[in-house]
């Protein structure tokens, strides 16, 4: 097997802050993460948001999430430093 990183098998569909969604604001999270040999998430935390009441939605979705563990020398190894940013975003109709 080859070396390669990882990559998202799951990710899951991210709430809505009612007040967020109430009020018609937009927004977007950054969130650090370790993945772990098993491909979950470990040790999620908010590294930057657009507003504070998007942090807990975006933490909760993102620690749901499932990888393929990166692959070095043929062994699933944990990957810390992994960032993904979340976004919700109001469209016009």
């Amino acid at each position: 097997m080859n070396d390669r990183g990882a990559y998202p098998k799951f990710r899951i569909q991210h709430q809505w802050p009612r007040r967020a969604l109430d009020q018609g604001i937009s927004g977007w999270v950054t969130i650090g993460f370790t993945i772990t040999r098993a491909g979950s998430v470990r040790e999620a935390y908010v590294i930057e948001s657009s507003h504070k009441m998007f942090e807990r939605n975006g933490l909760e979705a993102v620690s749901a999430y499932k990888y393929e563990p990166t692959i070095v020398q043929g062994r699933p190894i944990e990957s810390s430093g992994q960032t993904v940013r979340v976004v919700w975003e109001i469209t016009g109709s």
